[in-house]
């Protein structure tokens, strides 16, 4: 700019420019200046600087400029003929390159040649020569009476080369040339899209810098704007106050604005509406989309409403409040844009994008933990690095400023605390606060200030008492606090990002927005702590209880007693003024017992009627006030409290959901709930001279009462029908439940363990379809009745420990549901009947009586779950077992084996650990593999690596010597194999066996010997033996023939040591294939199975004489036939009667006899044939009538 003609000027700097054009009046001010400032300011609304419009009169113009230009980020230079003879231009051009090369902000010059070449400039040859001879005569003559004469060539030399080199240096950069571009008009256009353009990258540039995370949401919100399908995408950006929802906006309007010509981005909405309308605003945003003037821009034209049909439009609404604006400021009543049109919305509120139809939503969260250290280091250090020694004092800066990464908070801390040595950060921290910085107290107060007065009481209750706390469990106290419903409340405060929801449905906030809420409060009353509304700070409420200065005002008192370091004495009137108190909670986090209070000997004279909430750990009071109204009690939880009785008088309690009075071990009597309808939980654990309950039928809602530990308790009588969750855990005196226990139909956990005086469990006459799990541990009882088939959803049943139970109902095979059976250590019992299909863990360790175990050979058709484990079956120490009770067992097992192996075939992962033990000293004749050593060699045949395969079945014997129950030991076994082609690999896998339940202790030791069975799917060693071969080769199987692999077992005591008192005595394995039939077992046991036999029919006949024996085991009905006089020899090995069969033929002989050897006695075939499979028919029909139409045959007929 050429100011040299005229009056010095003064530069209005108060806003700050775009771009500056540096040009010479005299060439171009007239013509080219004219219509590229018109292009730029008025078209673009680029803020542009022009001296005809932003100057004033007055003087010291070069401070001006130079501010101009400092406060500059884009500079256009008109080069003309008259450019070199102004000092003043060329004082702006090396000022401007002096700018470009500052550290602070990144500038840009774009050179434009008017009636000049870019020799002439670079050069200063021909005019510009010239030009700088005319301006050295000028620049003598005025410099001469300030210079000495000797001096003042130098000066000018001095000065000539400095104009000189900007001049070289800015010729040098690619720029516009009318020698090139004759036609002003596209020259003005080419300029103005470079310089729109270079300042999107500079400005992107700019918005970047310094924002840490920016990249990972910015290209979150591109997925959004690539899953948009409404013709005019909408994203809304929310969150919390000071997170960088605006510089995100900028970042991508910026990224954004060159595919769109009609752009604008309306900052800051909500406070733009506190000083105008939404009219103006909305007029001028549609004035700066069409580029018309505010004023004569007519919106409602039917012109409009094409011409912004046919626009692609690009806008930005920052902070919007409502949806309301939203519609209004776009008027989406009646305007529409076009097709490809974007529009961002950001907002502390989401309920304001759930009501902005097909508004794809997005949260800015906070800055990771990463993050955040970085961009408080960005601000803290002068390099952006954190030195040495500083990351522990950094983390705790960071950890002050919130916690959750607030963008802001950490720029103004980092700000503060910026050349700060480490014993000044050191002695700082701890005290700072970050609500002492006004500028992070103002903008997060702006959340709470748009609170309605609803929303501003439940946050401040959030802030100062419930934060980390359960939802449903906040709403129901705050329920009882206000007249209005919270529940809607604190959806507002969630969807304007005040809280979160966090794991397990627990309202929280950040530490930076909980210190806000809680300064709120203390400002409300900084000096009279008895007026202040809620106080949670141990030594102010020490300051008001001791000193008795509470008052109406105070709504709530949470006092935890670690953080005071005496014993608070309380006088009896202490709450007597504080008729507001609504909550009121004395508690010790970490140890209930100690409560640090004391109260006069009188007790308390009153509590307030308003009382909400009443928690009180370690309670000295023997007796609640006489006076004290409950009838706006919701919760009254005092555990470990020293009172004998509540209240002598009956109360109201139509508020009261919960009450806790846990280990209050003087309590005698509990309180009449009669006239609690709403409560839900009744906590009297552990009050051991309780003597009677008295509940009444009419507590529907309450549905959790817990006993347990009530050992002066006899008897229960009523209970409420609704009840899901009742604990009786060792109740020592109750002896009996009552029937109308199973009428609960909601009830889903029955705990009676310990009750060591219940010797009888009732009659269950109706189903119960929601109990899940019986517990009756350590219980006197001697028999459980047979309709406990009516538990049909019971998954657990626990018996342990009941020294007195001899049996089980054979009905128990009918619970469907039953998952896990435990009868550890029931010294009594003798037989186990067949147990349902659906179990999978059987736990009969220590029941030293135990010696029949009936087969549950299930049918395994519907099982069609992935099931999560093969199962537990553990008879450890139960040395009494019969061989056939070892053989179900083990049949038992191998189907179940079975079965996993099929399914889990099919899924990736391995099934959980199998536990299969009982007393013996024998492998399985099935397993085909034995050793009588600790380890089998097996050949692997090419099929090992084929899809039939599903695994190995392992079998140990272990002998124990004096072995003690204590101590758990591992089973590991270990196999390395080389694959044909040279890859060698060990397999290895351990399996932990625990004796006992940790606990439980141990009882006696194990000296004999036991075998265990477990299964693995065998997929590591398949992978092993196909190491390094082709895939899609179709030898690879082949190359896989005769491969030898050694199993080698090994045992380790806890500390993986080698045991002295146990060793593998011998093994077995077995390759399991899918398809192989069950009968492989039925026939490896065969022969030993048909020398038991169960009777017999001799034959005569005039065709054939001999004898049919008939066995009748738990594998089906055999027989075979022996010819009179002759050899013996099998005449059919197939079952004469099998599962589903409806006859046995038997025509072929002419007349049987019954009885053992010798005996010959004809009867008729017919009656006395019949008699005798009568017996089998009818033993069948017991069977299915138990396990249906396809249950097996069992021994014992």
């Amino acid at each position: 700019m050429a100011a040299g003609q005229g009056a010095a000027p003064a530069i209005s700097t108060s806003k700050s420019f775009d771009v500056f054009l540096s040009f010479s009046g005299k060439d171009v001010r007239d013509n080219l200046l004219s219509h590229l400032y018109s292009a730029l300011h008025e078209r673009k609304k680029i803020e542009t600087f022009k001296d005809d419009v932003d100057i004033v009169r007055g003087d010291k113009i070069k401070e001006s400029l130079d501010k101009a230009i400092q406060e500059s980020k884009f500079f256009v230079v008109i080069f003309s003929e008259n450019y070199a003879s102004s000092s003043w231009c060329l004082n702006e051009l090396v000022h401007m390159i002096q700018s470009c090369a500052s550290d602070d902000i990144e500038r840009r010059i774009l050179p434009v040649f008017h009636g000049v070449s870019v020799t002439t400039v670079r050069n200063q040859e021909g005019i510009y020569k010239t030009k700088f001879s005319e301006l050295e005569k000028r620049f003598k003559e005025k410099m001469k009476d300030e210079i000495q004469e000797g001096k003042l060539e130098e000066a000018w030399m001095r000065q000539q080369k400095n104009w000189k080199e900007a001049l070289t240096s800015v010729a040098d950069i690619a720029g516009y040339s009318t020698n090139t571009i004759r036609v002003e008009s596209q020259l003005v256009d080419r300029i103005v899209k470079d310089v729109e353009k270079k300042m999107n990258v500079k400005l992107l540039s700019d918005e970047l810098k310094g924002l840490i995370g920016i990249d990972s949401r910015i290209k979150a919100i591109q997925g959004l704007l690539s899953k948009c399908y409404s013709d005019v995408r909408i994203i809304g950006v929310w969150g919390a106050s000071g997170m960088g929802k605006t510089a995100l906006a900028n970042v991508l309007f910026h990224q954004l604005f060159p595919q769109f010509k009609n752009r604008y981005f309306l900052q800051n909405v909500r406070e733009e509406l506190r000083n105008q309308t939404c009219s103006t605003l909305r007029r001028m945003l549609f004035a700066r989309l069409f580029e018309e003037d505010d004023r004569s821009i007519e919106l409602w034209t039917e012109t409009l409403k094409q011409r912004a049909l046919k626009t692609n439009v690009l806008i930005v609404l920052d902070d919007l409040s409502s949806s309301t604006q939203f519609d209004d400021i776009l008027l989406r009543n009646c305007i529409q844009f076009g097709k490809e049109s974007i529009i961002l919305v950001t907002t502390t509120d989401l309920q304001v994008l759930k009501s902005i139809k097909g508004c794809e939503k997005y949260r800015l969260k906070g800055l990771n933990k990463d993050e955040s250290r970085e961009l408080f280091c960005s601000y803290a250090f002068p390099n952006g690095i954190c030195p040495p020694g500083w990351k522990n004092l950094s983390e705790k800066a960071v950890k002050l400023a919130g916690g959750r990464g607030n963008p802001f908070a950490l720029k103004v801390l980092g700000s503060h605390l910026r050349f700060k040595s480490k014993g000044e950060l050191k002695r700082d921290l701890p005290n700072l606060k970050m609500t002492s910085f006004q500028e992070v107290k103002d903008i997060l107060k702006k959340g709470y200030d748009y609170l309605d007065d609803v929303g501003k009481e439940i946050f401040l209750d959030i802030a100062c008492f419930f934060k980390g706390e359960e939802r449903d469990y906040v709403e129901s106290l705050l329920d009882g606090c206000h007249t209005f419903s919270s529940h809607g409340g604190i959806d507002d405060l969630i969807n304007k990002s005040r809280i979160q929801i966090k794991q397990h449905n627990r309202l929280w906030m950040d530490g930076l927005t909980q210190e806000m809420g809680q300064e709120i409060v203390r400002d409300k009353s900084r000096e009279d702590l008895g007026r202040r509304c809620r106080l949670w700070d141990a030594e102010e409420i020490c300051e008001v209880l001791e000193n008795n200065r509470g008052t109406e005002a105070i709504g709530g008192i949470f006092l935890n007693v670690t953080e005071i370091k005496d014993s608070l004495r309380l006088r009896s009137d202490v709450f007597s003024k504080m008729t507001g108190l609504r909550l009121l909670k004395i508690y010790n986090p970490h140890s209930i017992r100690d409560c640090k209070v004391i109260v006069s000997q009188e007790g308390l004279e009153s509590l307030p009627e308003s009382l909400v909430y009443f928690h009180w750990h370690g309670c000295p009071l023997k007796c609640l006030p006489s006076n004290f109204t409950a009838k706006n009690l919701v919760e009254l939880s005092i555990p470990y409290s020293q009172v004998e009785d509540l209240w002598n008088e009956n109360q109201n309690l139509g508020k009261l959901k919960r009450i806790d009075l846990r280990y209050s071990e003087h309590l005698i009597r509990a309180p009449d709930f009669s006239s609690a309808s709403n409560l839900e939980s009744i906590n009297l654990e552990c009050c051991k001279s309780l003597l009677e309950l008295p509940l009444d039928e009419k507590l529907v809602k309450l549905t959790s009462l817990n006993l347990n530990g009530c050992s002066s308790l006899q008897n229960l009588s009523v209970l409420p029908w609704n009840i899901t969750c009742l604990h009786i855990k060792n109740c020592t005196k109750l002896q009996s439940i009552p029937t109308s226990i199973f009428d609960l139909k909601s009830l889903t956990k029955l705990d009676l363990f310990g009750c060591s005086n219940l010797k009888n469990f009732p009659e269950i006459l109706t189903p119960m379809p929601c109990l899940i799990d019986l517990i009756l541990d350590r219980t006197a009882i001697n028999f459980l009745p047979p309709s406990i088939r009516k538990l049909i959803a019971l998954e657990t049943l626990s018996l342990n420990f009941c020294e007195n139970l001899e049996f089980l109902p054979e009905s128990i095979s009918c619970i469907y549901s039953l998952q896990n059976l435990s009868l550890r250590c029931c010294p009594n019992i003798k037989y186990l009947p067949s147990l349902p299909p659906s179990l999978a863990s059987v736990d009969a360790r220590g029941c030293t009586a135990l010696q029949r175990v009936s087969s549950s050979k299930v049918n395994t058709k519907g099982w069609d779950y992935k099931p999560q484990n093969i199962g537990t079956f553990i008879f450890y120490n139960c040395l009494n077992l019969h061989r056939d009770a070892q053989k179900n067992i083990m049949a038992d097992a191998l189907l179940r084996i079975k079965h996993i192996a099929n399914v889990t075939s099919e899924y990736e992962g391995d099934p959980d650990m199998t536990e299969i033990c009982w007393p013996g000293n024998e492998i399985p004749k099935w397993l085909n593999h034995q050793s009588e050593e600790s380890s089998v060699n097996v050949t692997l045949a090419s099929n090992h690596l084929e899809d039939t395969f599903l695994g190995f079945i392992f079998c140990i014997v272990v002998e124990f010597e004096r072995c003690n129950l204590d101590e758990d030991f591992k089973i590991r076994c270990e196999a390395p194999c080389v694959s044909p082609n040279g890859f060698a690999a060990t397999w290895s896998h351990t399996w932990t066996w625990h004796w006992n339940d940790r606990n439980e202790r141990a009882r006696g030791c194990v000296d004999s010997p036991h075998v265990f069975l477990f299964y693995d799917n065998g997929r590591q060693i398949r992978s092993n033996l196909g190491a390094g071969n082709d895939a899609s080769s179709s030898s690879s199987a082949s190359n896989a023939e005769n491969v030898p692999v050694k199993f080698e077992f090994q045992l380790r005591d806890c500390k993986g040591l080698d045991p002295s008192n146990c060793h593998v005595k011998r093994c077995g394995i077995r390759l399991l294939y899918a398809g192989e039939p069950m009968q492989m077992i039925e026939n490896s046991e065969e022969n030993n199975e048909r020398k038991s036999n169960f009777g017999c029919l001799h034959l005569c006949s005039p065709i054939l004489a001999g004898v049919l024996v008939v066995r009748v085991g738990a594998f089906g009905v055999f027989w075979r036939a022996k010819e009179c006089g002759g050899p013996s020899r099998q005449r059919c090995g197939r079952p004469l009667c099998q599962v589903g069969s409806s006859a046995i033929q038997f025509s072929q002989f002419g007349s049987v006899i019954v009885g053992g050897s010798g005996i010959r006695t004809k009867r008729n075939v017919d009656s006395l044939a019949g008699k005798f499979f009568a017996r089998i028919f009818k033993a069948i029909g017991r069977r299915r009538k138990r396990f249906g139409d396809e249950a097996p045959l069992g021994e014992g007929i």
